[in-house]
């Protein structure tokens, strides 16, 4: 149970309504944006250092299964990522993320607080990808390899890409309802 994103043990009943939130929700963390069939990506740091978290939460990639202690709020969200793009690097094939002026200054304060740390690349609450940050990181590009069939890269860049459209689309639609209650 430990790999659902809020759990707690705090109690018997609580555990037991998570569980079941899970199942008649499928999936712990769904938002709004996840109901409405987009994907949400989104990047993790991972908790080191002996750092106590108060509710351990852990990423656990699909396919190797290995399993990251991370910070529970993402330090890059989905509303900061302006693309996303197959690249073809030394090593294979991985996705590149482009963040606005925003996040870019912002992950590069936090690429550079935290040199020699897992960044852990989640969709929708589940983890697809991990990498090291191994330096400061300011032109507002992540690259990051995925446990994702290469053949099905395409596939997830173009859904990523359109999910990112619509919230780019959303967040201009409530900006622009805000304005218009002034």
């Amino acid at each position: 149970m430990k790999n659902c994103y809020y759990f707690t043990k705090s109690s018997l009943a609580f555990s037991l309504f998570s569980c079941i939130a899970a199942l008649v929700f499928s999936g712990c963390g769904s938002s709004k944006d996840d109901e409405d069939g987009l994907l949400l990506p989104e990047f993790f740091i991972e908790s080191r250092g002996g750092v106590q978290l108060s509710q351990p939460t852990y990423a656990t990639l699909p396919i190797s299964r290995s399993q990251f202690e991370v910070f529970p709020a993402p330090v890059i969200r989905h509303n900061h990522i302006t693309g996303v793009a197959k690249a073809k690097v030394d090593l294979g094939y991985c996705l590149a993320f482009q963040l606005n002026s925003r996040g870019a200054l912002r992950f590069q304060g936090i690429s550079a607080d935290n040199i020699g740390s897992r960044l852990i690349l989640m969709v929708s609450r589940q983890a697809l990808g991990v990498r090291v940050i191994d330096g400061v990181i300011s032109n507002g590009r992540i690259f990051i390899f995925v446990e994702y069939p290469d053949e099905e890269l395409d596939e997830l860049v173009a859904e990523l890409t359109e999910s990112i459209i619509k919230i780019q689309e959303k967040e201009m639609g409530s900006n622009q309802d805000r304005k218009n209650d002034l």
